[in-house]
């Protein structure tokens, strides 16, 4: 992910970056003009993931360049660093003018840029998402300049290892003039896959959680009506009261993508330029109560279980999901099946086999496991009502 940020040394730039790498998980992330001593940008980016980063220096409150990446997903090694660009190679495990408003592009310094494109053997890599990906200034008669400033380039040996790679647009924040893009090196083979239910321990520790349990369980109906009436209960109220922040983001990002592309399409919108001042101040207002529930959830947890090493279990689980995650598997043939429902057929199948009783006849051996007797006293008090004292003994 690449971002003029255009000043990184206030605490709100680390919230719209966690915004960002929230939603988008990117392996790299670049900043450029982040006009402070780079090294104050270490926290901030290590909290956010990334455990290796390189800067160029800043020129006063000019400047500046950094590049912060996950060292378990990429590997990258600095070939020439300079205070107006950083030459690096990357190593992964597994053209035209853009321009609307304002003075004509300079013919020369585009010939320049295709000349060392040209010269480095690299072109532009396919663009989803918005057109221009830089907001300029107002110019004569109220137009606002566009243009594209950012963008993607790689070479024929890149594009044969990535055939399904492309560069996304990502909505425009108020913070900066500059669209983030997002480079997406596997195409949409990755789909998301709703999660299954479980339970969570934070939950126990609001207020409502109670009530809402009372609620859904009714005497009158069976276990597994009630079982059924609870799920659906904890989905709504966990919605309600821990995921809304995080929906009504999403929401807020889409509508502001389709107000800029609206914009981009045509300036003259005093109606749109209203609109989006307003869903930027909303935004705005979400992330911070977003930031302040997490502190307030992460401080009752530690008040509740006392201090723990919450980075280490964060590892834990992302490694044991990596490690869970199915991507292709073999079939009977020993042929690789990785389309995503090919895949999921296969499994089916698999274990409707595995499951079906063929009406075969099987041969029982004697065990010589014997197995204690439970007496007629203790398997009738094994009716007997749940009450508080035995749950507490138990």
């Amino acid at each position: 992910m690449f971002w003029n940020c255009r000043g990184a040394a206030s605490k709100a730039f680390y919230r719209y970056c966690k915004q960002y790498i929230d939603n988008y998980k990117p392996s790299v992330f670049i900043v450029v003009e982040t006009r402070c001593n780079p090294g104050k940008l270490k926290d901030p980016f290590k909290k956010l993931g990334f455990d290796a980063m390189e800067a160029s220096d800043n020129i006063g409150f000019a400047g500046g360049i950094v590049i912060a990446w996950k060292t378990k997903e990429i590997n990258i090694n600095v070939n020439i660093k300079d205070r107006q660009f950083i030459h690096v190679k990357v190593n992964m495990e597994h053209g035209g003018v853009r321009k609307r408003g304002g003075l004509p592009a300079s013919v020369t310094r585009c010939e320049k840029m295709r000349k060392r494109m040209d010269d480095c053997q690299v072109s532009d890599m396919e663009t989803r998402g918005p057109l221009f990906t830089g907001r300029g200034s107002i110019f004569h008669g109220g137009q606002r300049i566009y243009e594209k400033l950012d963008r993607g380039l790689s070479n024929d040996e890149w594009n044969f290892h990535f055939p399904e790679a492309y560069v996304k647009v990502l909505p425009r924040v108020d913070f900066s003039d500059h669209h983030p893009i997002l480079v997406e090196p596997f195409g949409d083979f990755f789909l998301s896959q709703k999660r299954p239910f479980r339970f969570e321990s934070v939950w126990m520790l609001n207020e409502t959680y109670k009530s809402m349990l009372q609620e859904a369980w009714q005497e009158e109906q069976s276990i597994l009506v009630n079982l059924g009436n609870v799920t659906r209960g904890i989905d709504k109220w966990k919605f309600d009261s821990f995921d809304k922040i995080k929906h009504m983001k999403k929401v807020l990002m889409r509508r502001l993508e389709g107000v800029q592309r609206k914009l981009q399409a045509r300036d003259n919108y005093g109606g749109m330029r209203r609109l989006e001042k307003q869903i930027q101040q909303e935004l705005s207002d979400i992330l911070n109560k977003e930031e302040i529930m997490w502190f307030q959830r992460s401080r009752t947890k530690w008040l509740s279980d006392g201090d723990r090493n919450t980075s280490y279990y964060h590892m834990k689980t992302v490694n044991r999901r990596r490690r869970n995650k199915i991507l292709m598997l073999k079939d009977e043939g020993g042929n690789w099946i990785g389309d995503q429902e090919t895949l999921k057929a296969h499994v089916i199948d698999f274990y409707k086999k595995l499951f079906t009783c063929n009406k075969s006849l099987c041969n029982w051996s004697p065990s010589h496991a014997s197995y204690p007797r439970i007496d007629e006293k203790k398997l009738e008090s094994l009716k007997d009502d749940i009450n508080e004292a035995k749950v507490k003994r138990a």
